[in-house]
């Protein structure tokens, strides 16, 4: 199921929370430091959906294919954060 734009924006608030938490804590534990790589790759693909959604603004015929999926030709994966 594609998401809205706003549901995006608003993943992108919490993965920007969780983001800060983990810097703010210790680091001891040697698995926060794929949470953190997987965070921002996943912060990465929200953005891309969203500058592929805003090239769509303003033409005539929009590509559902790239307002969907953005230039990944996927969703993102939300599998680990949610």
């Amino acid at each position: 199921m594609a998401m809205t734009s706003d549901s995006v924006r608003s993943d992108l608030a919490r993965i920007d929370a969780l983001i800060s938490a983990l810097n703010s804590g210790p680091s001891a534990d040697p698995e926060d430091e794929g949470d953190r790589r997987w965070l921002r790759k996943e912060r990465a693909a929200l953005l891309r959906l969203l500058a592929s959604r805003r090239a769509q603004y303003g033409k005539r015929i929009v590509n559902l294919a790239e307002w969907r999926d953005g230039d990944l030709g996927r969703p993102p994966s939300r599998s680990k954060a949610a």
